[in-house]
């Protein structure tokens, strides 16, 4: 088994088993147990539970983003030849089809019931917001600055 499987392995037997019992619940002998690992090769991979629920996010989302074969998107080539609405549109569905992925779905739900107990998951949700937020500013200054759209201000 490789170090790269293993550790995907290790991020999907981690969100299995904080959708079945609650992130809280989970320790790092259980990860090991449903992976099929010795406790003391979990952390050849991984130091702490946190340190698999931050890889959990990045990898999963990643994941779902391949999966919905969607790619960073460049804003001034979405709007080249789209109406408004049509630029609109993509945008968002861009969006639901990472959030409808199973895998992304779970995760979201995991980390919503534990954004108050857990400051990993309360970061991974500012994180997540952030990434929101900076996409939908660097849309909207593109169709601003192509005059598509008006905006009193655009945040960064």
């Amino acid at each position: 088994m490789s170090k790269r499987n293993t550790k995907e392995e290790i991020i999907l037997a981690t969100l299995e088993l904080a959708a079945e019992n609650g992130l809280g619940s989970v320790s790092m002998q259980q990860i090991a147990d449903r992976v099929g690992i010795r406790k003391a090769s979990l952390y050849n991979h991984y130091q702490s539970k946190d340190e698999i629920v931050e890889a959990m996010y990045g990898t999963i989302r990643q994941a779902s983003k391949d999966r919905a074969s969607i790619s960073d998107t460049d804003y001034d080539a979405l709007v080249n030849g789209h109406t408004l609405r049509e630029v609109l549109t993509e945008a968002v569905g861009s969006y639901k089809r990472i959030v409808d992925d199973p895998q992304m779905n779970l995760f979201y739900r995991v980390v919503m019931n534990e954004k108050t107990v857990s400051p990993v998951a309360a970061e991974i949700m500012v994180k997540e917001t952030r990434t929101m937020i900076d996409a939908t500013a660097d849309l909207f200054r593109v169709l601003q600055n192509r005059k598509m759209a008006a905006f009193r201000k655009v945040h960064s």
